[in-house]
C-alpha cells in the first residue's frame, strides 16, 4: 500500500492546484497510484528541477494511513 507524492526540495508537498506546497501531507495533496504517472506530471510543472517524487507508505508516513495516531487536544482537568 503506497502512493506517490511530489515534495519541494526545501519541504512541502504539491497541492491539487499545482502551486502551492503544503507542510503536511494530506488528502488536499495531489496523489498518485505509480511513480510512473507522477513523472508525467513534474516536466509540466514550473521550477521542476526542485521538485522529487516522493513514496508515501504507512511506515514514511503513519499519520496519513492510520488517522487514530493524529493529535488530538488534551481536556484539561478542573480542579
Amino acid at each position: 500500500m503506497s502512493i506517490f507524492a511530489l515534495q519541494s526540495l526545501v519541504g512541502g508537498f504539491l497541492d491539487e492546484d499545482l502551486e502551492h506546497f503544503n507542510k503536511n501531507f494530506d488528502d488536499w495533496c495531489i496523489q498518485f497510484e505509480s511513480y510512473d504517472d507522477a513523472m508525467d506530471i513534474v516536466p509540466t510543472l514550473e521550477n521542476n528541477k526542485t521538485i522529487d517524487i516522493v513514496e508515501i507508505t504507512p511506515l514514511s508516513y503513519p499519520k496519513y494511513f492510520f488517522t487514530a495516531l493524529k493529535k488530538t487536544k488534551k481536556k484539561k482537568k478542573k480542579k
